[in-house]
């Protein structure tokens, strides 16, 4: 429904209280006046007068005829009901809600999926052409909002988990020789202790060989005391 417009149509006066009398140009200001408060209201960044005064007194000085004059007021009442109107709608309008920084596709958002896409690699011990980082961009760039950027992160994670184990690493020669099993790469403390152990026959070796020599050196001096005993007999 549309809003009735306050004019001078409805004014009744006669005799002397009718146009151009004081009586009648009052009567007018008096119902600009509201209007002119209310434009300011809605309206502020409008030169709106202040004075309804003002704007009568310069509606009367053109109109030569009543029937110019009550024109001429109509359509200021005309225009200050538009801007009136144009005001309260601009001000019903809703305010548009602020973005949520911690939603898609705020930053915050995005190095969450990076996170969760860093874990997923690390689970999936397989070495990966592209970084978590350029999968995310990947998937963002392509993406057509927030439900297709998850949906594209989860088949990337998806992918991961389909991709099989990395098997253990064996140590082949350069020739494999027929019937003899492949070496198998030992860990640090296998090494560790192959290398102990070796080092331990090594030092039983020439325990081993030091004792022996003792033990013939001491023979050979026996042998030679023997001799020089039986030379003095």
């Amino acid at each position: 429904m549309e809003e009735e417009i306050v004019g001078i149509d409805d004014i009744n006066l006669s005799g002397e209280d009718d146009w151009p009398s004081d009586t009648f140009r009052q009567e007018v200001v008096r119902r600009l006046e509201p209007e002119l408060t209310k434009t300011r209201l809605n309206q502020p960044n409008l030169p709106v007068p202040t004075d309804p005064n003002k704007v009568e007194v310069y509606v009367f000085e053109k109109a030569t005829t009543k029937e110019q004059y009550v024109a001429s007021m109509k359509k200021v009442f005309i225009s200050l009901s538009y801007q009136n109107r144009q005001g309260s709608v601009e001000g019903e309008k809703e305010e548009v809600p602020k973005k949520d920084e911690t939603d898609f596709p705020s930053n915050s958002f995005r190095k969450e999926i990076v996170h969760k896409l860093e874990t997923e690699y690390a689970k999936s011990g397989v070495a990966q052409t592209l970084t978590p980082q350029q999968s995310e961009q990947q998937a963002f760039d392509a993406a057509d909002g927030k439900d297709d950027y998850l949906a594209k992160v989860d088949e990337r994670i998806k992918l991961l988990g389909q991709q099989p184990s990395p098997k253990p690493h064996i140590a082949m020669r350069e020739k494999p020789i027929p019937g003899v099993e492949p070496t198998v790469t030992i860990s640090v403390v296998e090494h560790r202790c192959s290398v102990k152990n070796a080092w331990r026959r090594v030092v039983r070796f020439f325990t081993f060989c030091v004792r022996s020599s003792a033990s013939e050196q001491d023979q050979e001096d026996e042998k030679k005391n023997e001799k020089e005993s039986d030379k003095k007999e």
